[in-house]
């Protein structure tokens, strides 16, 4: 018996992609759960199923990719699932690819490895290119992990979502923290250190370990990371004081980006995005215009969010989590990242310095979430008619401001977008249709 919790898409795969048949690509970080979950699989459908591990392969130029799934046939299994494929030897790879494509018709076949970019372009090679991202733990998964159930479960994530458990995800306290912080800390170096060794990145200098370290430093703790409009990347977050201290060895020079140049910074960025540590959100600053005529995308000014955020708690300090500032600001973050899992277009939007939207997504019109950090009472009655005002000057169809407690608190929100993620892959949809107050009262969350 393996583990018995299991990844949330565990279910996915089992319940809907192994019922198919061709080829498809599970990605994301290492040590996330890829190799488990594909035992858990092959455990679950015994005969029917086959795990091959490609590092096993090593130079055995004997074996014969043709050979082996017409043994698979002879053998009527339905599901082929090929771990590590970014480790196939390079005289292997046009038989891989050749026989893979000629057979997938016959099976279903789930790819996976180390790095995201090499398991993506194999996928394309062989077929369509179907992929399914599976990011690091999210909040619904640790939150039943936590009441003592193996797979996720509605019930127990509205009977025991709160606040102060999300804001425990957040900061990495639901489990020992040494332990986390340690697998977090592999999740990330290895991450990159399996990238590193097998891809290259055009355009992009050697990146030395000294540099990679202060960037995460940055990175970590800026989370979105953006340019401005006078070019530099966005400045650190404001820390209360009685922490800087300490939290850093040299404050000023932590103003400064650690005398990290534009260019460390772009390279850094193009390796955390290369290997699905980071993923791209959009980023508009303009002028207070109505956004249905606006091109609100601009690709040459590119965000990043970062996967992992409580990372610069390694980086820098674990003091980082006692600032209200950066939890603010982790809260906010998670909500972004989330609703770019399954809307179709997402962004941040600012007007000016003082007017922003932290959160604007796209179902069939734009809408937009405000995220705040506190109870919804605390919210003037003219703030909110002010947020809704300008939310319609700008043409969004719905604003919902969230908060810490009983109205659009921001764990069910968090726990509401992750479920639908669940749902959308289920379902062999790209993008949810349904707003984030459509799907507070869809799940019982409202």
């Amino acid at each position: 018996m393996l583990f018995k919790t299991k990844r949330f898409m565990y279910g996915v795969l089992k319940d809907s992609v192994c019922n198919k048949t061709g080829c498809y690509a599970l990605l994301g970080a290492r040590k996330i759960g890829k190799t488990v979950l594909f035992l858990q699989l092959k455990e679950f459908f015994g005969d029917k199923a086959e795990y091959f591990d490609c590092s096993s392969l090593g130079d055995d130029y004997s074996f014969d990719f043709n050979k082996y799934y017409e043994r698979l046939l002879s053998e009527e299994k339905k599901i082929i699932l090929i771990d590590e494929v970014c480790k196939i030897n390079v005289d292997f790879l046009a038989d891989f690819v050749r026989y893979t494509k000629l057979y997938a018709s016959q099976f279903c076949i789930i790819i996976t490895g180390s790095v995201s970019y090499i398991v993506k372009k194999r996928c394309n090679e062989i077929g369509r290119g179907t992929y399914y991202y599976m990011p690091p733990f999210m909040y619904i998964e640790r939150l039943c992990w936590n009441y003592g159930y193996d797979e996720v479960d509605i019930n127990c994530i509205k009977k025991y979502t709160s606040d102060e458990l999300f804001k425990d995800y957040l900061k990495n306290q639901l489990m020992n923290d040494r332990d986390l912080m340690g697998y977090m800390q592999g999740v990330v170096e290895d991450t990159i250190l399996s990238y590193r060794e097998r891809t290259f990145l055009e355009d992009c200098d050697f990146i030395d370990d000294n540099i990679l370290m202060k960037s995460l430093k940055y990175i970590s703790l800026c989370q979105l990371v953006y340019k401005k409009s006078n070019g530099t990347y966005v400045d650190i977050p404001s820390i209360e004081k009685e922490l800087r201290t300490q939290i850093f060895e040299d404050y000023k020079e932590a103003k400064n980006k650690w005398g990290l140049s534009s260019k460390d910074i772009s390279n850094v960025l193009k390796l955390l995005l290369g290997c699905r540590l980071a993923k791209k959100v959009d980023y508009y600053k303009g002028d207070m215009i109505n956004i249905e005529k606006a091109s609100i995308s601009d690709d040459n000014v590119p965000a990043l969010i970062f996967e992992f955020p409580y990372y610069c708690s390694i980086c820098l300090s674990p003091k980082v989590q006692e600032s209200e500032s950066i939890l603010d600001q982790w809260i906010e973050y998670a909500l972004l990242i989330r609703a770019s899992y399954i809307y179709q277009y997402v962004d941040k939007y600012r007007a000016n310095d003082s007017v922003e939207v932290d959160v604007i997504y796209m179902t069939d019109k734009y809408n937009g979430i405000e995220v705040k950090n506190r109870p919804f009472k605390n919210n003037s009655e003219s703030y909110i008619r002010e947020e809704e005002k300008w939310a319609q000057n700008i043409g969004l169809s719905e604003i919902v401001i969230t908060s810490s407690d009983s109205i659009n608190r921001n764990d069910k929100v968090a726990a509401c977008m992750e479920l639908e993620y669940i749902n959308v892959l289920i379902s062999g949809r790209l993008d949810s249709d349904r707003t984030v107050k459509e799907l507070l009262d869809f799940y019982g969350m409202d």
